[in-house]
């Protein structure tokens, strides 16, 4: 089975998104070969549609309906006899009949055919490091997504606070943030394990860095209503009883970053957002859209990498393949 992957590379969270995915989706008996092709190298082919002819893929995977913004004319998918599956990151006013299938990553309440949950790798873990700082902030995006009122809010409650970003130096002047650098996603992991509170903004990559402090031990503060209902329409209650709000005074915040450390509520959350039940769950629609009875192989089918797309989507999720349990 050939499986062509059209992803984003954004260089933030949401190609972390695609890549997790192909990564999980190469290790799936049944799969022989994955062409992944990003949006950066929809400059270098300028006829998509002859290309896809000359591949011959018997599944398509467009993520956020890339066919239609790449820099090139939509692709007529009616043309093709494959199985196309939209994967469905935002809120949008996509066409969806072209395809066959619609998996929606993370909103749980949008009446679509399959939902999969957007989970971090094996490496956002709680070590149970001492927490010997306070407060921290990740930036995902080109900008933190912290308004100067927000900013102001954050400082006149928490004081100065280290920001970090992730996806590229970011070494502008900011009301409250105390800018520490840009880090690789290990390194994330490793951050979040020497605080006790993640400050949180509206849309951060889809509020990945809600499930990875979760994960690592690290409460999340939710600091303004956008956050409160973008949370609210993804989770439902999910993750919510986990995480602080700004209006919760320091007892209390101290009081839920204890609840937080428990063993019990470690695998509660290990159970919504783990790597496993990531896998799992993505196993079994790949089960229902192909009729092929997939299972879990340790080494990876064939990866073609279309132009420069290698340098673009690297295969970083932390999955220890070897040791999952399905």
């Amino acid at each position: 089975m050939k499986v062509l992957y059209f992803c984003m590379n954004v260089g933030s969270a949401i190609e972390r998104i695609c890549s997790d995915k192909i990564e999980i989706l190469s290790h799936f008996t049944g799969i022989d070969e994955i062409y992944v092709f990003s949006e950066q190298c929809s400059r270098c082919i300028s006829n998509i549609p002859e290309y896809i002819s000359r591949i011959k893929p018997d599944l398509i995977f467009d993520e956020e309906g890339l066919h239609k913004y790449m820099h090139f004319d939509p692709i007529k998918f009616g043309e093709f006899p494959c199985c196309k599956v939209l994967m469905l990151q935002c809120p949008n006013t996509l066409d969806t009949s072209i395809y066959d299938f619609v998996i929606c990553n993370f909103f749980t309440a949008r009446n679509r055919e399959f939902y999969l949950p957007l989970s971090p790798g094996n490496i956002f873990v709680n070590r149970e490091d001492p927490r010997n700082k306070q407060f921290v902030a990740l930036a995902r995006l080109v900008d933190t997504r912290f308004s100067d009122e927000l900013q102001n809010k954050i400082k006149n409650r928490f004081g100065i606070i280290d920001l970090f970003s992730c996806n590229k130096e970011d070494d502008k002047q900011h009301v409250c943030f105390n800018y520490c650098g840009c880090l690789t996603r290990s390194e994330i992991s490793d951050v979040l394990n020497l605080y006790k509170y993640l400050i949180v903004s509206y849309d951060e990559c889809l509020s990945i860095p809600l499930r990875e402090a979760l994960l690592c031990g690290c409460l999340p503060i939710i600091c303004d209503r956008k956050s409160y209902y973008t949370y609210r329409k993804t989770y439902a209650d999910d993750l919510l009883r986990f995480v602080g709000w700004f209006e919760d005074d320091d007892k209390i915040l101290h009081e839920k970053w204890q609840f937080l450390q428990d063993k019990n509520t470690q695998k509660c959350l290990s159970n919504i957002v783990g790597a496993e039940y990531m896998i799992l769950r993505f196993l079994e629609i790949m089960r229902s859209i192909t009729g092929y009875d997939h299972k879990i192989r340790d080494s990876k089918c064939k990866i073609t990498y279309l132009h420069n797309t290698q340098s673009d989507i690297t295969l970083d999720s932390g999955f220890n393949w070897d040791k999952i349990s399905l």
